[in-house]
């Protein structure tokens, strides 16, 4: 179990903290070569640092999601580095709170053009390379949001994922007649700087979610993780195309 991803190839972009650096070390931990895409170095750096004390390597590959130019540096880039990619995990993404009449064109395309197009850009990339090799895995990270929650002031993040979650379905269909399996997983809060307030501690912020969540508790990163992990393993192939929710009840 230690080395299962010993010879696979990597990326997740939006690695530098959080859910994407639990994500990025998960894979090392079991012997996988990640590449940490993200805006920024500093925080990609510390993740590489984390790495470098696992079975596994990484490397770290400056990224903007919303410039084609810098996706296309990206992939270059790994394609020179390490060839062509075994697992991708889109993780990459923003959030914004403001209700509908309140929020400018500018928030609101803000987040879609993160959150949508920069995912299909890098989306599209990935199946380009995996489909040469008619192998591969794609995880989108969506959100439970997108299943019906309707939170009032979320209108912008909402839509985004539901649209994450069409394009999923969409591009998996398409996909696994190349060997290519494409899924999303859809959070629920996970205790993270998103999920916080402005000026609220981590510790207000878990009290707040454990009375909306049935559970009783905001999940963990590790958790999600977890559930990359079995998924892309090999032991799941039979996967194609489903949003996992994994949010402890919250969306019932």
């Amino acid at each position: 179990m230690s080395s299962i991803f010993s010879q696979k190839k990597i990326l997740v972009t939006g690695a530098g903290s959080g859910l994407g650096r639990e994500i990025a070390l998960a894979f090392s931990r079991l012997g996988g070569t990640v590449i940490l895409a993200g805006r920024n170095t500093q925080k990609l750096e510390e993740t590489a640092q984390a790495i470098s004390e696992t079975p596994g390597k990484s490397w770290v590959i400056p990224f903007d999601v919303n410039n084609n130019q810098s996706i296309d540096n990206l992939f270059d880039e790994i394609k020179n580095k390490v060839g062509t990619l075994d697992i991708a995990v889109n993780n990459a993404g923003v959030f914004s709170f403001g209700f509908v009449d309140e929020t400018s064109s500018e928030d609101f395309n803000h987040v879609f053009t993160t959150n949508v197009i920069g995912l299909f850009e890098s989306l599209k990339r990935e199946l380009q390379s995996m489909k040469e090799n008619r192998d591969g895995t794609i995880v989108n990270i969506s959100s439970n949001m997108s299943i019906g929650l309707n939170i009032p002031g979320t209108a912008a993040y909402t839509a985004s994922k539901a649209a994450v979650d069409a394009l999923t379905r969409v591009s998996a269909k398409e996909a696994i007649t190349h060997g290519v399996r494409v899924f999303s997983i859809n959070p629920g809060p996970l205790a993270t700087e998103m999920t916080q307030l402005p000026g609220e501690s981590a510790a207000d912020r878990d009290k707040r979610w454990r009375d909306l969540i049935p559970i009783g508790r905001i999940g963990d990163v590790k958790e999600i993780a977890e559930a990359i992990i079995w998924s892309c393993s090999g032991q799941s192939d039979y996967l194609v195309g489903s949003r996992i929710v994994i949010d402890g009840g919250h969306s019932l």
